[in-house]
């Protein structure tokens, strides 16, 4: 009786074990297709992300029928719209070169990352674009974007660092494009190349490839001027508008020149909301629909 009773739960034992264990198997199965497809999804994203980027590049394109209608930081505008196409063109060329369309969905899981960055970049830089070219709150947008150098500060040495970055996936990638061993064996023989010392020559670099990375003569030539040409170009604006005479002389003043503190109490829609800090001379204001940090022992402006 107690053999049969043993035998009994030998068997169940076993039969538990097995179902456990085709429990954990189809949980692991599962885990495994629901990875998978997270990671397809991932680099078909990578396409996705450089389509989007195609289409804030049409964006700005479309913006650019109006150039002539920017009044404010226009010349950095349309320098920012140059980079983002020379850096567009140049990615898809190399990608049209160096990539298997075919092999989206297995080999390009590293231009993801790099992408969705560039994607960002472009998407900053369309915002500011637009906040230029609106002419609603003119006089407000003028003087805070008027000593702004976010565009070759921010948004233009964004886009120069990302650009190599990409550059560097996409190569990498083509050191695995296609199934032909040889070739594949000739195109990292001819990218290795590229880094060699030689290349290290800044002249040689430039005339190889400025083009490429937007460092050529004359897109350097451009960053270094653009900010002075907007600054004439918007004097001339604004001695066209007598309308605003204390605001013309902020926007006119050298940068760094103290002005008097009549200009910002004196204005019809200044307002005090609250003081901060425990002396109580920093002060939360209200300026040309504007909300703003004033220093009143200075008498600076903080956005």
């Amino acid at each position: 009786m107690i053999q049969l009773f043993m035998t009994i739960y030998n068997c169940l034992a076993l039969i538990f074990r097995l179902l456990i264990s085709d429990s954990k198997r189809e949980s692991t199965k599962e885990a495994v297709e629901v990875s998978y497809l997270v990671y397809r999804s991932s680099l078909v994203f990578a396409m996705e992300q450089f389509r989007q980027i195609g289409e804030l590049l049409g964006s700005l394109n479309a913006l650019m029928v109006f150039k002539d209608n920017i009044q404010i930081n226009r010349r950095q505008c349309l320098l920012l719209v140059e980079a983002f196409t020379l850096a567009f063109e140049g990615i898809a060329e190399e990608m049209k070169w160096n990539l298997k369309f075919n092999e989206k969905s297995s080999k390009w899981h590293s231009l993801e990352s790099p992408l969705r960055e560039l994607h960002r970049i472009f998407k900053e830089g369309e915002q500011y674009i637009r906040q230029c070219i609106e002419t609603k709150d003119w006089w407000a947008k003028a003087l805070s974007l008027n000593q702004s150098t976010d565009c070759v500060d921010f948004h233009l040495h964004n886009l120069l660092w990302c650009v190599p970055v990409v550059l560097e996936a996409i190569e990498n990638v083509s050191e695995i494009s296609g199934c032909d061993q040889e070739a594949i064996h000739k195109k990292r023989v001819m990218l290795a190349k590229k880094y060699d010392r030689d290349w290290l020559d800044p002249q040689l670099f430039q005339h190889k490839f400025g083009e490429r990375y937007l460092v050529s003569k004359d897109m350097r030539s451009k960053l270094d001027s653009v900010w002075k040409e907007d600054q004439w170009i918007l004097s001339e604006i604004v001695t066209a508008k007598p309308e605003n005479q204390p605001l013309a002389e902020v926007l006119l003043a050298p940068k760094g020149k103290v002005l008097p503190s009549s200009i910002l109490i004196g204005s019809k829609d200044y307002q005090v909301r609250r003081r901060l800090g425990n002396g109580g001379h920093y002060k939360e204001i209200q300026w040309m629909g504007r909300a703003l940090l004033l220093d009143t022992y200075s008498l600076t402006l903080n956005s």
